[in-house]
């Protein structure tokens, strides 16, 4: 049976290294992303993103021979992030040669950061040497996640268990988070961008926009809700603040989605979705009329756990903190003196437990991203990482005149970019598999790149060349014809 399996293993790689670059690169990426919900994400012991990883450092090794396109100007985002970055090698090399951490233990703990991370460079440079991978990249995104929404929906409502994703039991419905929701939202805020600023909206899109609003509801997560709306808010607010906000399409968008309000009222899941919102406005100081014994106050707890994280740190190694620590190394003291942090639910913990009822706290959360960042980088990372997110906040509202096409998807990976900044009070979505961030970025980098304008171009509101136009991922537009990377005259 093992022969076998090896034998298939072999011929699926032979195949899959004979498939044109950007369909390796987006297999690799769904792949890393769980397959996004359609497998589990550890089968026979094997993490699929250490599979889809493997396969997406296999498909990069040609970006490192080509002559592609490169930036016009170094941002400084991007120069932030490469500090980081470096630091964060300094981080590893601190744990192995100082801390003296088992090294195969460190490289667990280690790789979703150290890989995760690179792979921005993989995405910008390959977008940039090749212009129609980032539409190949949108439009299949699109079609998978337009197929995959539905189904989403349908388990949740139906309280079933169809695809992989993260759920739980939230009173009598389940309470599923997709997988694949940063990168539905991010096609929803495109979709906003060009419907408030007056452009044409397809119907598909219209339906897309319904079912990503729906299976958003239906996640019942007070910090998902509150980054949604401040991100809607700052949707609004950029297109106001660019003049390119027309008032009756806003009302044509409210109108729009309350076509989701028969769904959620009939089958009662509004008065959920109104509850766990308020419930999160109370959380953050506001005061609201929520009366709900279902919404447990976990706020407190994760602020709890991220004073004793810095509070850790500081007191051992206020500059690198404690490096890649893998949970099974942490000193008995050390695990002793936690007071906060999520209970180990790995199977070998799960049989302690039946013998001893006494449970064992973890170092890391996937609560709040933002104490696992200090734990593994120290106070440096994390000034550095801010550094990172401030300049790329910044570079968004540099005066630079942007044409349609480029400006709504510019704004949209900008958008999502921020509400998985602001996620990580709620998760650790800049801590582990980081390849849907990174694709945020790269996305903005290249957008910002070719959308910007040089002197002589045209105006924003002036017709763009059909060239331009294939930057946008909808379906119906024929992409322009450029040479396939590595190929002779690509770009």
């Amino acid at each position: 049976m093992t022969l076998y399996l090896g034998i298939l293993t072999a011929v699926g790689l032979l195949l899959f290294l004979l498939l044109p670059v950007r369909v390796k690169l987006l297999v690799s990426f769904i792949l890393m992303t769980k397959g996004f919900d359609l497998v589990p994400s550890i089968i026979d012991g094997v993490d699929v993103w250490d599979c889809g990883t493997v396969l997406f450092l296999l498909s990069a090794l040609p970006l490192l021979f080509s002559q592609g396109e490169k930036l016009r100007e170094s941002p400084f985002y991007l120069a932030a992030f490469k500090v980081f970055y470096a630091w964060l090698l300094i981080c590893l090399v601190w744990s192995l040669v100082f801390y003296q951490y088992p090294w195969m233990h460190t490289f667990k703990v280690a790789r979703q950061m150290v890989i995760g991370y690179f792979s921005l460079f993989v995405l910008l440079a390959f977008f940039l040497a090749d212009a129609r991978s980032l539409p190949y990249f949108m439009r299949w995104l699109y079609r998978i996640t337009f197929i995959l929404l539905p189904v989403s929906i349908v388990q949740t409502v139906l309280n079933l268990h169809i695809l992989f994703s993260l759920s739980q039991q939230y009173g009598p419905v389940t309470r599923a988070i997709p997988v694949f929701l940063s990168i539905t939202l991010f096609f929803l805020f495109e979709i906003a961008a060009r419907l408030f600023s007056g452009q044409r909206v397809r119907l598909h899109e219209g339906v897309y926009a319904l079912l990503a609003l729906t299976a958003t509801a239906l996640t019942y997560t007070r910090g998902i809700y509150l980054a949604f709306t401040l991100t809607c808010l700052l949707l609004i607010g950029n297109l106001a603040f660019d003049k390119r906000l027309k008032a009756q399409r806003l009302l044509a968008a409210f109108l729009l989605a309350a076509l989701c309000l028969p769904f959620l009222v009939s089958g009662g899941y509004l008065d959920r979705v109104i509850d766990r919102f308020s419930s999160g406005i109370g959380l953050v100081g506001l005061k609201t009329n929520f009366t709900s014994k279902n919404n447990v106050d976990s706020f407190t707890g994760r602020i709890e756990l991220t004073k004793e994280r810095f509070g850790l740190v500081w007191e051992r190694n206020p500059v690198v903190g404690l490096g890649f620590l893998h949970e099974d190394d942490v000193p008995a003291a050390l695990r002793n003196s936690f007071k906060s942090g999520s209970v180990i639910t790995t199977p070998e913990y799960l049989k302690r437990y039946r013998y001893n009822p006494r449970y064992t706290l973890a170092l890391y959360s996937a609560d709040i991203g933002w104490a696992n960042l200090v734990l593994m980088t120290g106070f440096v990372g994390l000034v550095t990482f801010l550094l990172f997110l401030g300049c790329f906040f910044l570079s968004y509202y540099r005066r630079v005149p942007v044409p349609e096409p480029y400006y709504h998807l510019r704004l949209a990976f900008f958008l999502q970019t921020v509400m998985m900044a602001i996620l990580m009070f709620n998760g650790d979505t800049f801590v582990s598999k980081l390849q849907v961030a990174c694709f945020m970025i790269a996305g903005y980098a290249v957008t910002s790149h070719r959308g910007g304008l040089s002197p002589g171009a045209p105006s924003p509101g002036a017709r763009v060349a059909p060239a331009a136009a294939g930057a946008q991922f909808v379906l119906a537009r024929k992409m322009p014809r450029t040479a396939p990377l590595g190929a002779k005259g690509s770009v």
